[in-house]
């Protein structure tokens, strides 16, 4: 939140303070205002378009940098749009933040919004509330009601987050090989000295000339890697 803004408490129960922290806060503090539109959108009834509010809600976050509160925007929106390819893209978007920052909730809410099962959901029955609010401070989500699936938090601890590729492993590969490469073909070059043209030179010549079209392939690759990552970043 800002520093010269603050939302009143009261705006999270009375719906005429929440106008009112809206309005002033649109302007003061766009993420505070962000996160109003949000809370109207999908935990109270307050927001006249909810579809309208979450789009400029996500919007404001994503530029200022909250991608973790943009993802819940995201996962918030679906319920408002009907089937198709905007919904997938909206959840595959949440589902690379939820997963980079480690967000168990996030994870299982995008599942569960794809009709997958949560495996981050856990049987309530016989915990305390010291337990309870420990599971929920990691990402639980707790029930109560048939859908727990009957697993305890050693298997859940058990499982391991999925880790998103990082597409610039294979072109470093292929220039560290052009490197590896030109490098014996300089000291063919080296070795060759000022003796007549024979085969070392030839060879080095041709070591040379494939290490530098091996460079040019990785560095064409690595920028086509960092291309589909901006543009990942910058989808819906």
């Amino acid at each position: 939140m800002g520093e010269t803004y603050r939302v009143p408490d009261d705006a999270y129960d009375d719906e005429n303070v929440w106008r009112a922290a809206v309005k002033e806060s649109r302007t003061m503090d766009p993420t505070a205002y962000a996160e109003l539109l949000r809370y109207a959108a999908s935990v109270t009834t307050w927001s006249d378009d909810p579809e309208r509010d979450l789009r400029e809600a996500m919007g404001i976050l994503d530029k200022a940098g909250k991608q973790e509160w943009a993802a819940w925007c995201r996962v918030d929106l679906i319920s408002y749009l009907e089937e198709g390819s905007e919904r997938e893209r909206l959840l595959e978007r949440a589902l690379q933040i939820f997963t980079t920052e480690n967000d168990r909730a996030g994870i299982g809410a995008v599942m569960e919004a794809r009709g997958e099962e949560n495996p981050f959901v856990v049987d309530g029955a016989g915990l305390t509330e010291e337990e309870q609010m420990a599971l929920y401070a990691e990402g639980y989500t707790i029930r109560w009601s048939p859908g727990t699936y009957g697993k305890t938090r050693e298997e859940l601890d058990a499982e391991s987050l999925p880790i998103p590729p990082d597409l610039t492993n294979i072109p470093a590969l292929v220039i560290g090989t052009g490197v590896l490469c030109f490098m014996v073909s300089a000291a063919g070059f080296i070795q060759w000295g000022e003796a007549p043209i024979d085969g070392l030179f030839l060879g080095s010549c041709g070591g040379c000339l494939f290490s530098i079209s091996i460079l040019i392939t990785g560095l064409t690759m690595l920028w086509k890697a960092r291309s589909v990552a901006q543009s990942g970043n910058n989808d819906v």
